[in-house]
């Protein structure tokens, strides 16, 4: 199963394709706050691009796309083992936003 590590310092490894999605979609909701604020993401495609071709919306509201990203985001959390490195206690996200060990 796929696994993030949680680090002490505040870091965090995350390992398997279920996790590295959570990362992307997390990076990707954002970056679109950050354009709603008036600052890219990237130079080259932007986020509401991106959050365009993942949702499958057409609309550019900003808005509707990190709604859409958050619950895929609470989805893909679900799907994924959470490992605390000192303590090695492993916990599975849960709907209420907490951690269930």
């Amino acid at each position: 199963m796929d696994t993030v590590t949680l680090i002490d310092n505040g870091g965090a490894s995350f390992h398997g394709p279920d996790a590295v999605n959570v990362y992307r979609l997390a990076a990707l909701i954002s970056g679109l706050k950050l354009e709603m604020k008036g600052l890219r993401m990237s130079r080259h495609i932007s986020a509401l691009a991106v959050a365009k071709r993942e949702t499958g919306l057409k609309t550019n509201k900003r808005e509707l796309h990190i709604a859409r990203l958050e619950i895929m985001l609470e989805n893909a959390k679900r799907a994924v083992l959470y490992v605390n490195e000192r303590t090695e206690v492993v916990q599975r996200y849960q709907a209420s936003g907490k951690m269930e060990g």
